[in-house]
């Protein structure tokens, strides 16, 4: 099955276009049914690595992050892989799990997005964008009017800040919304 729609959350040390990216997960899905057994791609990515690439860390974020959860920001940072080795990974995952078309979901068009965008354009990076830019989805856009409520339905992600989870919760949201505005 090749799905129509792609979730995809960063946790980042920084909030600007050209942040160091610490982790992403991307999970495919059908708006109004649940996701929890779709494929998922989650990967942590070498902190020297994206720092070679010219990518940013920003004392604000790093500050927040000293804040959170430790056990959550340890997490992020095993296993990491090289930025390039990840996005090409994730264009296979996306070639693989997705309509040529596919609407690519995150949470803010001035955060993941850019983020995403100014990575693939990156001079030598040469992985271009897998997806077009006019299917770029915005999740708090499609939840505008309908935080409150979704906030007392669809239960928090299970571990805050980890992308999978992140993703799952937001899937979760944009569903519930779906479900109550869309005869099935």
């Amino acid at each position: 099955m090749k799905y129509n729609n792609l979730m995809i959350d960063l946790e980042t040390f920084g909030k600007g276009a050209e942040a160091v990216v610490l982790s992403i997960a991307a999970i495919p899905f059908e708006k109004g049914v649940d996701a929890g057994n779709n494929p998922v791609f989650s990967k942590n990515i070498d902190l020297a690595d994206s720092l070679n690439w010219g990518r940013k860390i920003e004392a604000e974020t790093l500050i927040w992050w000293l804040h959170q959860d430790q056990e959550i920001l340890k997490s992020l940072m095993e296993w990491p892989e090289k930025l390039e080795t990840v996005f090409y990974g994730l264009k296979n995952f996306i070639n693989e799990h997705c309509v040529k078309d596919v609407k690519v979901w995150s949470k803010g068009p001035s955060f993941d997005a850019s983020i995403l965008s100014n990575i693939y354009s990156m001079r030598g990076f040469g992985i271009p964008k897998p997806w077009e830019y006019y299917n770029e989805r915005c999740v708090r856009t499609e939840l505008h009017g309908w935080e409150e409520i979704v906030k007392n339905k669809v239960p928090p992600p299970a571990y805050k800040h980890e992308p999978k989870y992140d993703c799952l919760y937001q899937i979760a949201c944009i569903n519930y919304v779906y479900l109550q505005t869309h005869v099935l």
